[in-house]
């Protein structure tokens, strides 16, 4: 019995040590310690999360681009700063697609662009 539950407890030192739990969902931690992974369960594509998530998003999201490579954005990356003023909204919305860099789970290892 005592084996048993130094093994469960080992096996759940392991798993808080890879995962982390934000804003309700629980997301894989890379080698640097940044979370990553799918925000609400969606792999996004060509589009920019809704604005009510940014809070609960990981570090890393989870996309596809364009020519279905999937990938992981910088959240900061992905997701723009609030305009400032009526006039900075309608310029960004008028700029076109932003491309924006795709990285492998490690945040570091370039894949390619994601457009949206």
């Amino acid at each position: 019995m005592i084996v048993f539950i130094a093994a469960a407890f080992l096996l759940l030192a392991y798993y808080w040590s890879t995962h982390v739990y934000i804003g309700g969902s629980i997301y894989r931690l890379n080698e640097s310690g940044f979370s990553y992974g799918q925000l609400n369960g969606q792999v996004f594509q060509d589009e920019v999360p809704p604005a009510s998530v940014y809070d609960n998003a990981p570090d890393l999201i989870a996309v596809v681009n364009r020519s279905g490579i999937e990938g992981y954005v910088w959240k900061e990356e992905l997701i723009p700063e609030h305009p400032s003023s009526p006039e900075e909204a309608i310029a960004l919305n008028e700029g076109g697609d932003r491309q924006i860099p795709m990285y492998e789970s490690d945040g570091v290892t370039f894949i390619d662009w994601f457009e949206c």
